[in-house]
């Protein structure tokens, strides 16, 4: 089994070589900024990507789970915040898991596209991070049709949920891991706190809209030419990971920490991990 410490130095060493093989092809005259995830690792095309997606043999939950311990060990702090909210990744064709044309709040209209289901983690210096993920199947257009979902390679165990049962499951599993929150998001207040912190935690739904865009602007969340239910969730995850070792390595020293909400800023010491 993997550590956390073993995610990081992978990732640092995919990104050297990722990087230098970006210098190398610089050099030699190559375009400045490739705009796939299989050109910026040196290959030509996304097919031994795909490959690693769709046919090699990994567990993306035992990843998902890695990448919430690995995000824990850094950013757990007893009054985090957990924020659940849905992104749209646009697609074409029909055969790629859960696509339909259907309204995605990101793309603000009604297209072809694909609904991830995710949770983002707050805690109060401003750290946010993606810790867990579904993918929203359809009920009447892909949760009935077995020939469909054969073809996409959605198990047979996967039945339909809504989108705030995914969001209850993916609570649970945080529950269940020993995350630390005193929130979650649509907003539920189990401590019973004064009016003007509940105010602000309310706010607090920007940051997973920050995620959104910080992973698919710099981890290739929404960069994937994948069609199976697996490798969406493996490539996702694999995004995910990436964004929380992006998070970890920008962490500013305590001093110029980023409170998250005013109210909470001087009444209590940051207890989340450097």
């Amino acid at each position: 089994m993997w550590r956390a410490g073993c995610l990081e130095s992978g990732h640092v060493r995919f990104g050297r070589r990722a990087g230098e093989t970006h210098r190398r092809q610089r050099r030699q005259g190559a375009p400045a900024r490739p705009h796939t995830m299989a050109e910026f690792a040196g290959e030509k095309e996304p097919k031994a990507l795909q490959r690693f997606l769709n046919l090699t043999s990994w567990s993306a939950a035992l990843m998902r789970d890695l990448v919430r311990d690995y995000a824990m060990e850094r950013f757990a702090d007893p009054r985090g915040v957990l924020i659940a909210d849905p992104t749209g990744f646009e697609k074409k064709g029909v055969k790629s898991a859960g696509v339909q044309r259907q309204y995605s709040g990101t793309l603000g209209r009604i297209d072809n596209c694909q609904i991830g289901t995710f949770l983002a983690y707050v805690n109060r210096r401003g750290d946010r991070v993606l810790i867990d993920r579904e993918l929203y199947l359809p009920k009447d257009s892909w949760a009935v049709d077995f020939e469909r979902r054969r073809e996409a390679g959605i198990p047979d165990e996967v039945v339909f949920q809504t989108r705030p049962q995914q969001v209850q499951a993916m609570i649970d599993r945080a529950v269940a891991a020993g995350v630390p929150f005193s929130w979650f998001v649509a907003c539920y207040n189990p401590r019973g706190e004064s009016l003007p912190e509940l105010v602000a935690v309310i706010g607090l739904r920007w940051p997973v809209e920050e995620c959104f865009e910080a992973a698919k602007q710099q981890a290739g969340l929404d960069n994937y030419q994948v069609r199976k239910y697996d490798a969406w969730h493996r490539h996702i995850t694999m995004a995910m990971l990436a964004l929380a070792f992006l998070a970890a390595m920008a962490r500013t020293p305590q001093k110029g920490a980023l409170r998250t909400w005013a109210v909470t800023a001087g009444r209590e010491r940051d207890g989340s991990r450097p």
